[in-house]
């Protein structure tokens, strides 16, 4: 009786154990942005770190980890390596996690690598040129590489991603030739223009927030115009057909128990819907998305099937 009494004594406190991992897996949780700090994947992780401890045991701690080579590749070809314990996750950009497996050799892993449990916010990108510059119209912009083609630079974020997509879209769509260039992250591509490095960006809805009047914005990506810019029409509205949106997320090993995972989905998505968060959020561009864990896989393969037929696009660098 008393070896039957001990034996269900250690089954439940085996049971305790891993009940009480689980929920005491958000302690010290490391979010990892693979980018440089200041460019709008740091800014949504530290704003919602802001709000995490409403949602989790302990705050998150953002973590800049940006690659040595291509954006967020090292942290995407190393995520399945950390421990599937839930103390880490790590953001994701899409189209880049797409486009990047599609373009390069050197990139060595797979959209399907990596877990992406949750995502959670969509970014439009369109042209921005300096405040002082000649181009008060996408229209006048287009008129001039027209007749004086390859002398307009773009700047953006590195090679293979939604920046350098957009130009390239808009070349072929609008029959002109815009030179790209790559910067290591959105704060030194925005940084680029305003020292007259480049002649327009293809950025974000954000890099026009955080440049303001520095800035003048003449086209969107998004189906509709956004409320913080009433004014600017959107690539549809001009007849050109560029819908290209970012979108962020969040990645996890994908051997953490999916309980985690749903989990975390779950606590970032009572994050989105927080009044206070969305708010904030907002008003520096971004646009709340909740795609929960189980609508990613089919929200992941539209997305894939949108960006094949576009990668043919993109000049290899």
């Amino acid at each position: 009786m008393q070896k039957f009494k001990s034996t269900i004594l250690k089954i439940t406190l085996g049971t305790a154990i891993l009940v009480c991992s689980i929920c005491n897996v958000y302690a010290e949780i490391n979010l990892i942005v693979p980018f440089n700090k200041g460019g709008d994947s740091s800014v949504a992780a530290e704003v919602q770190s802001e709000f995490s401890s409403k949602y989790f045991n302990e705050p998150i701690t953002v973590i800049h980890q940006p690659s040595t080579s291509r954006p967020g590749v090292d942290a995407w070809e190393n995520v399945n390596n950390l421990k599937p314990d839930g103390k880490t996750i790590v953001v994701v950009n899409i189209p880049t996690i797409i486009l990047q497996p599609l373009l390069y050799s050197d990139v060595k892993y797979k959209t399907d690598d990596l877990s992406v449990f949750t995502i959670f916010q969509a970014i439009p990108n369109g042209i921005l040129v300096k405040e002082s510059s000649r181009f008060n119209t996408l229209a006048q912009l287009i008129d001039f590489a027209k007749k004086n083609p390859g002398q307009l630079t773009a700047g953006g974020v590195g090679y293979g991603g939604i920046d350098q997509l957009i130009i390239e879209q808009l070349n072929k769509e609008a029959g002109i030739k815009i030179n790209y260039k790559a910067y290591s992250g959105q704060a030194p591509a925005e940084s680029g223009l305003i020292a007259k490095e480049v002649d327009l960006l293809s950025g974000a809805s954000s890099s026009a927030i955080r440049l303001s009047d520095q800035v003048r914005v003449l086209v969107y990506s998004e189906e509709k115009r956004l409320p913080l810019f009433p004014n600017v029409p959107t690539f549809k509205e001009l007849k050109f057909n560029i819908t290209t949106i970012a979108y962020r997320g969040y990645a996890i090993p994908k051997s953490t128990p999916i309980e985690i995972k749903k989990k975390f989905s779950e606590q970032i998505s009572k994050i989105n819907h927080d009044p206070e968060f969305i708010k904030k959020i907002e008003s520096k561009g971004f646009i709340i998305k909740n795609i929960s864990i189980d609508a990613v896989p089919a929200f992941m393969k539209e997305q894939v099937k949108f960006y094949q037929p576009l990668v043919g696009l993109i000049d290899k660098k």
